[in-house]
């Protein structure tokens, strides 16, 4: 059995009693694997279209995607000719061994809903089931205050009645925290003697490191040299290691600049995980029956996000095409 699942590790969890061998991919790796490409094909689009790293991915995506193949409009016609220069420059190729694959097997499709999308991708595959477990009736509580201050004091006073009570506080997280949330959470909890441990979000581009080669970075040998020099502790250390790591990664390519100052800009410093503490989650992660999660700044701009009709090939597009419109999205 194959299995599509949002939480894979979950999953992996649960089934890993069976005497059965699966194969489990994340529903963004699935969607991902039926076509091959590289980095390559990426610049190649920068130089083909004069477009820079981010609109190149941007067109790449909706390539790979969708069934752009089938509609006259004018965006289509324009990727549609991109995807077959990219495979005439054997640059983008049918990933025919995982399709194969696919048609040989049975494909589970766990917790998911059956979009337009995946109804498209997966039309010529026989044995195909969408499975969705039983959800528990689960009513959460929900509490309004007045100012952000009063939220943070509240739900540290609510953390210290549950470890005062015997819960674990490896069992308390918080999640849904906007950039105005951090210092004031980090001042209340630390008076509040709470250990916290926030998910790191300082960028290596942010870093006196990271700044310093980017500053450099028309000779990078140079720039790696003047950066090691700023090197003061281990933490620097980690970092400089993974400025090495995304150089070497993409040190083969003529626009290598660009892919290095982008990863630069997204990737964040790695940062050792407190144990015996409320941990920052993502509010998607999977959690038990004993967790206790208290989602802050549950407000109508920040929960549930709203899609807008702002994607490359737009509602009406998508509408000719079959696929989900920002309305079905909602």
């Amino acid at each position: 059995m194959i299995y599509v699942t949002n939480n894979k590790q979950e999953l992996i969890k649960k089934k890993s009693n069976e005497l059965i061998a699966h194969k489990y991919y994340s529903l963004s790796e699935f969607l991902n694997s039926f076509y091959l490409f590289s980095d390559k094909t990426i610049e190649y689009i920068m130089d083909y279209a004069n477009v820079n790293l981010e609109i190149a991915k941007i067109y790449l995506n909706n390539i790979i995607m969708y069934p752009i193949d089938n509609d006259d409009d004018p965006k289509c016609q324009f990727l549609s000719e991109l995807k077959h220069t990219l495979i005439q420059n054997k640059l983008l190729f049918n990933n025919t061994l995982f399709i194969n694959y696919l048609k040989r097997n049975s494909i589970c499709f766990y917790n998911i809903s059956p979009t337009k999308l995946l109804l498209q991708k997966t039309k010529d595959f026989p044995n195909i089931t969408w499975y969705q477990e039983e959800q528990k009736i689960f009513l959460p509580k929900i509490f309004e205050l007045e100012t952000l201050e009063d939220e943070i004091q509240f739900v540290g006073e609510k953390i210290i009645e549950l470890i005062h009570q015997g819960v674990d506080i490896n069992h308390i997280y918080i999640t849904n925290l906007s950039e105005e949330y951090i210092i004031p959470i980090k001042r209340n909890f630390q008076l509040m003697h709470i250990p916290l441990e926030l998910k790191t979000k300082t960028k290596i581009n942010e870093t006196i490191l990271g700044s310093t080669f980017i500053k450099n970075i028309d000779n990078i040998d140079c720039a790696l040299e003047l950066t090691k020099e700023k090197i003061v502790d281990s933490k620097d250390e980690d970092i400089y290691n993974q400025i090495v790591s995304i150089v070497n990664k993409y040190n083969y390519l003529k626009r290598k600049k660009d892919f290095i100052t982008a990863e630069l800009k997204h990737t964040s410093i790695k940062s050792n995980k407190k144990k015996n503490a409320i941990h920052e989650v993502s509010l998607n992660q999977s959690f038990t029956e004993e967790d206790y999660v208290f989602i802050l700044s549950f407000n109508s701009n920040t929960i549930p996000i709203t899609y807008k009709d702002e994607d490359y090939l737009n509602d009406k597009i998508k509408q000719k095409l079959n696929l989900d419109t920002t309305t079905d999205k909602n």
